[in-house]
């Protein structure tokens, strides 16, 4: 709409009047001639409903011919010897960053050009990316493990600062997803290590970021129960694409998950 503040008013674009100025027009008020104000509103929708429907992003158009094909690349580097492993760990996560980037733009479904997801997975940059948001989480409870094993503390040290290490790690829990939103949108590890990003991440959404830990909780929950499942499939072929299928599909929605929660708070953010 567009606000005329002398008479207080709100008008539609066809409700205002339309003046020559120059080679042009411009729009001004019907009633006083002065040039309104456009303003914008954006209707926010309910968090947990929009999240709720990551649950079948993989089953959807470009998102599952994707799949496929991130599926059948892992499984060929795979084969290669000493480093396909790592490579195609790295391929995987590529992929999932990718999707979390392309969901904060905005995108319904996977739109990213082959060789820009080739560019981020074929080497090990993803991979490193992501050892460094395991290692900013969890960095603390492992100092404080090892204090413990150590001594450190002295004799009673576990009786005394062993609470600390699980409220540590709980915080190592928390903080993961943001790790991993920066680590998407960084280009190295570095600001990935940097704390302060993912911290300042959370404290602008705080009530949408809890809401989120939550399904990613859920998501999490519903991927260990088809990996049980895929694993008691003994069929020699099937197994195996059900197993690759169930261990994608869990961090792809949650990737997804991640990519709403920026997309829905945009502003904020």
């Amino acid at each position: 709409t567009f606000r005329c503040d002398r008479c207080d008013r709100n008008f539609v674009s066809s409700e205002l009047r339309q003046v020559r100025a120059g080679s042009g027009y411009v729009q001004v008020c019907p009633s006083c001639g002065d040039p309104p104000r456009l303003e914008v509103s954006r209707a926010l929708r309910s968090l947990p409903v929009v999240l709720a429907g990551a649950f079948t992003y993989p089953f959807r158009g470009t998102t599952l011919l994707w799949v496929a094909v991130v599926l059948v690349a892992t499984t060929v580097l795979r084969f290669v010897p000493i480093v396909g492993g790592l490579i195609a760990v790295s391929a995987e996560l590529g992929f999932l960053f990718a999707v979390l980037r392309s969901t904060a733009e905005g995108q319904a479904e996977m739109n990213v050009e082959a060789s820009d997801l080739a560019d981020y997975s074929l080497w090990f940059r993803p991979l490193i990316k992501y050892v460094a948001a395991l290692v900013v989480s969890f960095a603390p409870a492992l100092a404080v493990q090892v204090a413990l094993d150590g001594g450190v503390f002295g004799e009673n040290g576990t009786s005394t600062f062993g609470w600390l290490l699980y409220v540590l790690a709980a915080g190592g829990v928390l903080y993961l997803p943001a790790a991993l939103v920066v680590a998407a949108h960084s280009d190295g590890c570095l600001g990935v290590l940097n704390p302060a990003a993912g911290l300042s991440f959370i404290a602008r959404i705080p009530g949408p970021y809890a809401v989120t830990v939550v399904f990613l909780a859920v998501a999490a929950g519903v991927c260990v129960g088809m990996m049980a499942a895929a694993a008691a499939l003994d069929v020699p072929v099937l197994g195996v694409v059900a197993r690759s299928v169930a261990a994608l599909y869990g961090p792809l929605v949650a990737m997804r998950m991640l990519g709403l929660l920026m997309a829905e708070h945009a502003e904020e953010l």
